[in-house]
């Protein structure tokens, strides 16, 4: 997908999915089970309360669950359209029942559930598979090959959705929303060949005995998802403690985030790539924690050695997030922000393309905040300066693609100068 929004074929698409949806859910209608229906009705129970606490995606406005594990069995024991079924049905949560949830998310989500069920099914009996688990040790490919299915599908279909409306690249999408999610679902898949078995041998009372590791399963999930949320406050306390450092720039590390991730997605930068981005940038100056506050307040012009200590922030920026996981890789960004294009930044004196391009994009956005920014030693420049002064140290600081993708990103380019 190319990364910009498109509203009209977003809503084609909703619209498509929800009638193939709904046509499967008319067309799999469950055949007669045999006075087996309170054991059906026992998994969409045990369906509906495995999604009762769903465990926000990290990034997008989104969930997971792990009810996977019960609609997977439901395939299992009783085929294909009881799958399609709970799948549509046993994942409604609190919020859509409370009409808490637009009604078009509601029925796409429905829908969705459902082709992904239907389409699993498929897979599984083509590898011959069928309702009862006969077949035993043979059913492993079967049983492997629809879980990546149920897998790629979902998270597919709803990372489509997210890209048409969203307008952001459908494979940063995915690896931002979904990747991480890929390891539970197939975790999931022997729980749910378990629970099979045992209702299967025991009987449904025995698929209750489930409710305990599904709950702990969810309780890693959520886990995942906190840590996540305790590394953004984390990088939160750390901005919190640079700008109480230095009052003169507070904000100033949120500014030039917004910034630098507008320009971003000019540039078509993958949503993986732009996340890791995002945080280095709301970390780019974090290294002055280590520069002395008579340096770092100073109202006049720098000595020579002040200078040279100031000069160490990105380095020791770099030092402090360099075991930091979620940012691997992008360390570089934070390091090589003062770098300039023709060769003559620091730290090590990096020139054009060998400067990472989330830190030539850092450079840009931090000297524009920069200059629009008042400091006791200097007056705000105008945007239109700023901007001017921007396309005049294109080539020498900058890269020159870098300050038009800036300034067409931010809306600049309708200023003069």
């Amino acid at each position: 997908m190319s990364g910009r929004a498109n509203p009209l074929l977003g809503s084609i698409y909703v619209f498509g999915v929800g009638i193939l949806g709904f046509a499967l859910l008319y067309r799999s209608r469950v055949p007669d089970l045999a006075g087996q229906w309170p054991s059906l009705l026992l998994l969409g129970a045990l369906a509906l309360a495995t999604e009762a606490m769903p465990v926000a995606l990290p990034r997008w406005q989104g969930t997971v669950s792990v009810g996977f594990a019960v609609i997977f069995a439901s395939l299992l024991v009783y085929g294909g359209p009881a799958m399609v079924w709970i799948a549509a049905l046993g994942t409604i949560r609190k919020r859509e029942a409370l009409g808490q949830v637009s009604l078009d998310k509601v029925l796409f989500n429905r829908a969705q559930l459902a082709l992904t069920a239907f389409l699993t099914s498929q897979v599984y009996a083509l590898w011959g598979g069928g309702p009862g688990l006969s077949g035993g040790w043979r059913l492993v490919p079967a049983v492997g090959l629809a879980a990546l299915t149920y897998y790629v599908v979902n998270a597919g279909l709803v990372t489509l959705a997210i890209s048409l409306h969203q307008g952001v690249p459908f494979l940063g999408a995915w690896m931002v929303g979904f990747k991480w999610s890929a390891m539970q679902y197939f975790a999931l898949t022997p729980l749910a060949v378990l629970i099979a078995q045992v209702h299967l041998t025991v009987g449904p009372t025995g698929v209750i005995l489930f409710i305990i590791p599904l709950f702990v399963a969810r309780y890693s999930l959520q886990r995942y998802a906190d840590m996540r949320e305790l590394f953004l406050s984390t990088i939160g306390a750390l901005v919190t403690a640079i700008e109480a450092k230095d009052p003169y720039t507070r904000g100033h590390s949120q500014r030039v985030t917004q910034l630098a991730v507008a320009t971003a997605r000019r540039l078509r930068l993958g949503e993986d790539k732009l996340e890791k981005l995002e945080y280095v940038t709301m970390l780019h100056d974090v290294g002055k924690i280590g520069v002395s506050d008579a340096v770092l307040v100073k109202r006049g012009r720098l000595t020579a050695g002040e200078y040279s200590e100031m000069r160490e922030h990105p380095v020791i920026g770099a030092n402090i997030v360099a075991e930091i996981g979620l940012i691997a890789g992008a360390v570089g960004y934070l390091k090589h922000h003062h770098e300039w294009f023709n060769g003559n930044g620091y730290p090590d004196g990096l020139a054009g393309e060998d400067i990472p391009l989330g830190a030539r994009i850092i450079a840009v956005a931090d000297a524009f905040d920069a200059m629009t920014s008042a400091r006791p030693y200097k007056s705000a420049y105008s945007q239109e300066q700023a901007v001017a002064e921007l396309r005049q140290c294109a080539g020498s600081q900058f890269d020159p693609a870098i300050v038009e993708a800036f300034i067409h990103a931010n809306g600049l380019d309708k200023l003069g100068g």
